[in-house]
């Protein structure tokens, strides 16, 4: 019913196309829906997935520290017609590596073939990989079965070794290394699949998690909650004079510099006719809790999901405005993008700049 294919080479083409479509990715990390995944109902799945489809994504990855999911996941992404990108559940040993154990590959067999045979019907499936942040070459033996399982059960879907790898990066510059946000501006690898800020949740949300004894200033309960403080601190402060007067003005300014990065990297990569796409981290999360995600645990969308939803429009106007200081009234200049990821020319435009 589809046929999906992958250009890949090294560090500079990540390439999809989709029935011989090319296909920029406007997708989105999706970690589990729940804690406790046994709560999870159909209508759990289903409003996550209106929510990134209402905000023009079309794939989310299923992160390798994660699940993999439950059917009405992919049932919803069949129906909604949104790609979707499965990691194999290896995730983050980093400069580790698996065992090579007669019983452990023998676990990778098992756990993998049933996967493959579980999901290959699903015509959202559209890309394979071997998981999240580790080295393919340290485990080049968990790779080669992962080749050979897919060669065997499905061998018409592209199969990408791990993330990052090639030419897919983590850009973890801003945030975990507190580089400037417009730092994205300097991203030059045709893939971007996992970047992002913290951004606080609403008032009433963070109460709930922390409790209203904690709610300020900024603590240990937090810290139990997934904050890191000083980052949020840091980029809140530099995105507002006030950030941190008050919990209010620190909700604020936290989640309009998580919109802004959002609007940055995606609009940035939009514009380069090398890149091929672009993940944000993350939609979701499992537990209320003060992390990149941009749709809380209760639901509600951050003003970071406003900014994908705007900068991931397939019709895009896009403005860039070169990073300086500047004072009030000084004047500056911009280039102004047109950015079309409809199938066929739109004619007759009129664009309005003011």
């Amino acid at each position: 019913v589809r046929s999906v294919t992958l250009d890949a080479a090294g560090s500079t083409r990540w390439a999809l196309s989709v029935n011989g479509q090319p296909t920029f990715v406007r997708g989105v990390n999706w970690t589990p829906a729940d804690v406790l995944p046994g709560r999870l109902r159909a209508a759990d799945y289903e409003k996550l997935i209106r929510l990134a489809r209402d905000a023009n994504c079309n794939m989310l990855r299923v992160w390798g520290g994660g699940l993999r999911e439950k059917r009405a996941f992919y049932d919803f992404c069949d129906r909604m017609g949104m790609l979707v990108w499965q990691d194999f559940p290896f995730a983050c040993p980093n400069m580790l590596s698996y065992s090579r154990s007669p019983a452990f590959m023998a676990l990778v067999r098992q756990e993998c073939g049933s996967i493959i045979r579980t999901l290959r019907n699903h015509p959202s499936l559209t890309l394979w990989c071997g998981g999240n942040e580790f080295s393919p070459r340290r485990n080049a033996h968990v790779v080669a079965e992962l080749r050979a399982l897919l060669a065997a059960l499905d061998p018409g879907r592209p199969f990408h070794p791990a993330s990052p790898s090639g030419g897919d990066v983590h850009n973890w510059r801003v945030w975990h290394h507190g580089a400037p946000i417009h730092a994205y501006r300097a991203e030059r690898s045709p893939l971007v699949s996992e970047f992002g800020l913290q951004a606080l949740p609403n008032r009433a949300e963070l109460a709930a998690a922390v409790g209203e004894a904690h709610l300020w200033p900024p603590g240990a309960v937090w810290a139990t909650r997934n904050a890191e403080i000083a980052k949020l601190r840091h980029y809140a402060a530099t995105f507002a004079d006030d950030a941190l007067a008050s919990l209010d003005a620190f909700i604020a300014a936290s989640q309009r510099a998580q919109a802004l990065g959002v609007q940055l990297m995606v609009e940035h990569l939009r514009r380069r006719a090398d890149a091929g796409g672009v993940l944000a981290w993350q939609l979701n999360e499992p537990w209320p809790s003060i992390c990149w995600s941009l749709v809380s645990y209760g639901g509600r969308p951050k003003q970071g999901y406003d900014a994908l939803r705007r900068s991931y429009s397939p019709l895009l106007i896009s403005v860039d405005v070169r990073p300086a200081r500047r004072r009030p009234g000084q004047s500056a200049s911009a280039d102004v993008w047109l950015i079309n990821d409809a199938q066929g020319r739109l004619d007759a435009l009129r664009v309005v700049l003011r």
